[in-house]
C-alpha cells in the first residue's frame, strides 16, 4: 500500500489546484489514513454526477443495470474512460494524470465528487 504523507500532498497540491482552477471546479485536498489522496468537489462548471448518469443511462440493457447516482459519488480511476464523456473525462483524466504512479498504485484512491454546476 502506497504511504501518502502531508508533505507529498503538498507537493502535489500546486497541479491540483491548477487542474480545479482550468476547469472551473471548487475543491479541497485531503489524506486519509495516510494512504488515500483525496480530492472532494464542492461544485464547479462541470456536471460530474450527470455526465456518469448519462453514460449508464445509455447502457440500462445491462443485468444487472448499472446504479446511477444522485448527490455524490466515489470515481473508480480505473473505470473513468468507461463511466464518463467529454469535458468530465478530460478533467478526470487529468487529474489523475497530475499525481505520480506510486498515487495511483493505491487501490483506495479515490475522487468524491459531489459537484454541481453553478448556475
Amino acid at each position: 500500500m502506497a504511504y501518502m504523507s502531508q508533505e507529498k500532498k503538498a507537493e502535489l497540491l500546486p497541479a491540483i489546484k491548477a487542474l480545479l482552477k482550468r476547469y472551473g471546479m471548487v475543491g479541497s485536498v485531503s489524506v486519509h489514513h495516510h494512504s488515500t489522496l483525496v480530492v472532494k468537489l464542492a461544485a464547479g462548471a462541470l456536471d460530474l454526477i450527470g455526465n456518469y448518469n448519462a453514460v449508464m443511462a445509455q447502457r440500462q440493457h445491462e443485468n444487472p443495470p448499472p446504479y446511477l447516482v444522485k448527490d455524490h459519488m466515489d470515481v473508480n480511476p480505473y473505470w473513468v474512460r468507461e463511466h464518463f464523456t467529454g469535458r468530465e473525462l478530460e478533467f478526470i483524466v487529468a487529474l489523475l494524470e497530475a499525481t505520480p504512479r506510486w498515487v495511483m498504485t493505491n487501490r483506495r484512491r479515490n475522487l468524491d465528487s459531489g459537484a454541481r454546476p453553478h448556475s
